[in-house]
């Protein structure tokens, strides 16, 4: 995932912290949650999803930490 920042390319304060919504192709919603003191981001998905381990969830609105 590309972040912009507010300074420029790689200089990031504690006030750039964003949250992407996104729903794919295949009809997958995540909401991927950036955190520039964290050393990389975190996404959750809401609903069954691809993935290598066999994991899924319902489509309730209640989002679930799949990847970070």
């Amino acid at each position: 995932m590309t972040v912009d920042s507010s300074y420029g390319p790689g200089v990031f304060q504690t006030f750039d912290t964003k949250l992407y919504l996104t729903v794919d192709a295949a009809g997958e919603r995540h909401i991927e949650y950036f955190d520039p003191l964290a050393l990389n981001s975190r996404k959750f998905t809401d609903g069954s999803w691809s993935n290598p381990w066999g994991c899924t969830d319902v489509l309730d609105g209640i989002y679930t930490c799949a990847v970070s």
